[in-house]
Order: structure tokens, then C-alpha cells, then sequence
């Protein structure tokens, strides 16, 4: 393993293992350029549907481990004072890095999945899964 993929945590002294897609996903959407932690919060929150909230005393921690590891680096926007921050080389690379490992375990994690939805449909019944599924919106 790459000593930057061993850096990465998401939570204080947590090794990075159920946060491991969430972690992606920032760090995906950093991928385009500069980003300030409330616009960061509000994509994450849109790219889930709304399903998943990310609070910004999880976010702004995260920027800052990120930064300290050398993934992202920050920079004061004169006029607004916000912080934006953006991909260094060396997160740019751990992103591909984590793309590329969450590629790999795609087998297994879609059967966790379809094991989620079997237990959701065997407690709730069919009618509630495709109630469930249909609030999913496909491109």
C-alpha cells in the first residue's frame, strides 16, 4: 500500500474503513478546482439526493487533516475571506488511487448492497423496496 493511502483517515485516529466511499466522494468533488467548505458540503449533499448530509464540523476537520497530509492546500480569498481549498498533486494521485481500490471491491460491495435490500425487503416487503428504489433518480 502507498504510504499516502495509509495517511488517509476520515475521523481523529480512525482508520478510514465505513467512511472509505464518503471520503471519495470529497475528495472526488474537489477534483474540478478550488472549493470552500459550505459549497463542498451543499455538493455532497446534492450528489446523495439528499440522503446523506455531511455536517460542516465533520467537513472542516476533514479539509484540515487533508491539508496537513498534504492532499489539499488552502488558500483566503481577499475580499470574502473564505478558505478555498484544492487538490495538491499528492491528493490528485491518492484520489486515483482510492478510485481505482473502490473499483476493485465493486463486487463486493454491491453484494453488501443487494444483502441490504434483501433484509430491507424481507422486514418492510416488496411494495416498500420499490417504493425505496423508486426515489432513486437514474441519468
Amino acid at each position: 500500500m502507498d504510504a499516502s493511502m495509509s495517511e488517509v483517515t476520515f475521523e481523529k485516529d480512525q482508520p478510514l474503513v465505513r467512511k472509505k466511499n464518503q471520503l471519495v466522494v470529497l475528495l472526488w468533488l474537489m477534483r474540478e478546482g478550488p472549493i470552500y467548505g459550505y459549497d463542498l458540503a451543499n455538493r455532497f449533499e446534492k450528489v446523495t439526493k439528499g440522503h446523506i448530509r455531511m455536517s460542516y464540523g465533520i467537513i472542516y476537520p476533514f479539509l484540515r487533516r487533508m491539508e496537513s497530509r498534504g492532499l489539499v492546500v488552502s488558500t483566503r480569498h481577499g475580499p470574502t475571506g473564505r478558505v478555498y481549498y484544492a487538490l495538491t498533486p499528492k491528493g490528485k494521485l491518492t484520489l486515483k488511487q482510492l478510485l481505482s481500490r473502490l473499483q476493485e471491491s465493486k463486487r463486493s460491495f454491491d453484494e453488501e448492497l443487494l444483502g441490504f435490500l434483501a433484509i430491507y425487503s424481507e422486514l418492510f416487503g416488496q411494495k416498500a423496496l420499490r417504493g425505496l428504489l423508486s426515489q432513486v433518480q437514474l441519468r
